[in-house]
């Protein structure tokens, strides 16, 4: 089932699309809302729409305008949370939450080795030798000749607004984003997804 709505803007076109269609295979019907804007002068090769003045405008840009739906088509802003979402629940639901939610410090690091040369007959470099877990630091923390440098990229930090998204729970604080409280909203979630899915596509 697909729905397309039209919003002129100015002399631009807005025409968002709610679709609810099965995603896969294995998969129940799934709601996606995305939109087109037309709101270039000219492109060519480039799909156009006539605005309100009958003037083509051509596609400037498309997919998941969802800041663009929640200005020019206020009415549709609560569903934008359910984009993705399918009858056998919003997508990687748990899995991404959590994964939002947990953070922790480094887990790898870069080993260098600066070789020993009590003579000085050497010119003595530092040398990279591996790029390793920190649970395979423990050997080389113990010798100087070696020097360790955390990988700061590595370092995950808690994503508070991307977790309330996923979890579609907006207001929740990182302590009730658990697996058991995920769990326990999910019902309640998925009856308001039916109910809204019902009075878009009168099913």
């Amino acid at each position: 089932m697909i729905k397309k709505i039209v919003k002129y803007i100015d002399d631009n076109v807005l025409i968002i699309t709610l679709k609810f269609e099965k995603r896969g295979k294995n998969d129940g019907d799934a709601f996606y809302i995305t939109a087109n804007l037309f709101d270039r002068d000219y492109i060519p090769f480039e799909r156009y729409y006539l605005n309100k003045n009958g003037n083509k405008r051509y596609l400037g840009a498309c997919g998941c305008l969802h800041d663009e739906i929640a200005i020019h088509a206020p009415e549709l802003t609560h569903l934008i949370k359910w984009h993705g979402t399918s009858t056998n629940g919003p997508l990687y639901y748990i899995e991404n939450t959590l994964y939002h939610v947990k953070e922790h410090g480094p887990t790898h690091a870069w080993i260098y080795y600066t070789p020993t040369d009590p003579l000085k007959l050497c010119d003595r470099k530092e040398i990279l030798l591996k790029y390793a877990k920190l649970e395979e630091l423990a050997l080389a923390e113990e010798y100087s000749c070696y020097r360790i440098e955390l990988d700061k990229k590595t370092i995950k930090e808690c994503n508070l607004e991307a977790a309330r998204r996923t979890a579609i729970w907006p207001e929740a604080s990182r302590e009730e984003l658990t697996h058991e409280n995920l769990l326990k909203r999910l019902p309640k979630l998925m009856e308001d997804f039916n109910k809204d899915m019902k009075e878009i596509f009168d099913i």
